[in-house]
């Protein structure tokens, strides 16, 4: 018998640390965790496989918003790069046409990205917004339009919440 006792440890501890695998801890405790249900392996691969499949959920979510931050991004750079083309043909010629001249390589780049995205927004089960988003700015209140929700992130949030 340890002189102070170690504390039981809980469920609720285990899962806090998340790397049961890599728990030395475990093995000096003075309860018999070999029958615990969390101890079996097929309970810990059940569990890290739930573990994993509530962060897939959150992961397409993130790339759904990226999606169109994207594309609103490149959209953006170009209308602004072209603005400052036209400005300088008319104050600079040949710095407006050597601008002109060196975003032609990223705009191709942008292309090859807008295509990606393309197909992306095409694939079965893309629950993101389509389309260019508005970019948010103090002087922009955003709309029920310019967030991002959806049916999917609702799905993993009550899955992964278990509501």
């Amino acid at each position: 018998m340890l002189n102070p006792p170690r504390p039981v440890i809980t469920w609720k501890e285990i899962i806090d640390y998340s790397i049961l695998g890599e728990f030395d801890l475990l093995r000096q405790s003075r309860a018999d965790i070999r029958t615990e249900d969390w101890a079996k392996p097929a309970y810990r691969e059940a569990t890290v496989k739930y573990f994993k499949l509530c962060r897939v959920c959150k992961e397409v979510t993130r790339v759904e918003v990226e999606v169109r931050r994207l594309r609103t991004a490149i959209h953006n750079e170009e209308r602004e790069v072209d603005a400052a083309v036209e400005r300088l043909i008319i104050v600079d010629p040949h710095l407006g046409l050597e601008l002109k001249r060196q975003h032609r390589q990223r705009r191709a780049i942008n292309m090859l990205h807008i295509h990606r995205l393309n197909k992306i927004e095409a694939s079965v089960g893309y629950g993101g917004l389509k389309g260019i988003g508005i970019r948010w700015t103090s002087d922009v209140t955003p709309t029920a339009d310019s967030t991002p929700h959806d049916i999917q992130t609702q799905v993993c949030q009550s899955q992964c919440n278990g509501t």
